[in-house]
Formats: C-alpha cells, sequence, structure tokens
C-alpha cells in the first residue's frame, strides 16, 4: 500500500439492530482498502494589478515590477504553456485536438491562435539550446544525415535531421540546396 495523502476514518458508532452508542468499544480490526484518485483540475486565473506612479521630480512614469512568469506580454501561465507544449510535440497533437482536450478535461477554453503563439513561445525559449546541440552534432568527427519534405505554410520544405556523437539536431529548410545550416 502506498502512504495515503488523504486518510477517511469510517468508525463504528451506533448498533444497526438495537441503536446502542458504540463510539467507546474498540475495533477487533481496521480493514484497510485504498483509492488512488487525481486531485480536481480546475485552472487558475491570475490577474496581475501593476500601479503606475509619474515621479514628480523627473516626471518619469515607473511601473511595478510583475513576478517572472507573468509579464504583461504573457497571456497563458509557464505550467499551462509547458502543458501545451509537451501535448503538441511529445504526443504530436494538433492545435484543434489540443483545444478539445483542454476544454474537455480542464473546462479551459483557448483560442487556436492562442496555443499558436504558445509553441512560437517554447520555440523562441528553446533556440538558444537547438543551436547548442547543432554545434556540437557540427563538432563530431562523423555525422550522419536524412531528409525528407515537410509541409510548412502550404508548401514544400526539406527536414534535415544531423545526428552526432553528442546529439541529434532537426532543422527544417526551403530548399534541398546549399546553404542550409
Amino acid at each position: 500500500m502506498d502512504n495515503p495523502t488523504t486518510v477517511i476514518k469510517a468508525p463504528v458508532t451506533t448498533c444497526v439492530d438495537c441503536g446502542a452508542d458504540l463510539r467507546a468499544v474498540t475495533p477487533q480490526c481496521t480493514i484497510r482498502r485504498q483509492i488512488t484518485e487525481l486531485p480536481e483540475i480546475k485552472p487558475v486565473v491570475i490577474e496581475t494589478r501593476q500601479d503606475e506612479v509619474v515621479w514628480p521630480c523627473c516626471q518619469q512614469l515607473q511601473r511595478g515590477a510583475l513576478p517572472e512568469g507573468l509579464e504583461a506580454t504573457r497571456q497563458f501561465g509557464p505550467r499551462l504553456e509547458g502543458l501545451v507544449t509537451y501535448f503538441h510535440h511529445e504526443h504530436h497533437m494538433g492545435f484543434e485536438r489540443t483545444q478539445t482536450v483542454l476544454q474537455d478535461v480542464l473546462d479551459l477554453s483557448i483560442s487556436e491562435g492562442g496555443a499558436v503563439a504558445i509553441i512560437e513561445r517554447a520555440g523562441e525559449a528553446a533556440q538558444p539550446e537547438a543551436e547548442a546541440i547543432g554545434e556540437r552534432v557540427r563538432q563530431s568527427e562523423v555525422i550522419g544525415c536524412d531528409e525528407t519534405s515537410a509541409r510548412m505554410n502550404s508548401r514544400n520544405w526539406w527536414k534535415w535531421v544531423f545526428l552526432g556523437m553528442d546529439g541529434e539536431y532537426h532543422v527544417i529548410v526551403p530548399s534541398r540546396g546549399a546553404g542550409r545550416d
């Protein structure tokens, strides 16, 4: 048995036949059963209230600093963005299916454009690490590669995969010709 998160006791309090009070009687045994359940999954809506002040001395507008992950340019928190990115990249869920899962499971309505913005933000955040992986692969003594077509904006582009001793680097480019990474 696992360590329980919650214990719900069901003591015997009265006799079902005569109604006698049985709370003082020591139980002969306690039967333990465990049910594994998910916690209630419910979105949390965080509202920031950022103060603005004009400093009389220099007449400059000053704003309160928003916490990391709740910047003014965001509409979604980091955990929601992580979940959408996980669905899209690890489970290859399209935007429509991601919208459906978020609505059905979390009762959360998100537009396709919102999901696209999340994936774009994740791509921007991952870009420095992707470039570092690409550089490590370029430095490998032996590099294996393969390519296949990929649809980008209703056109055929080329997806190249480069495999080195220290990583695997993927790049999508508009041409099979020279000049690619």
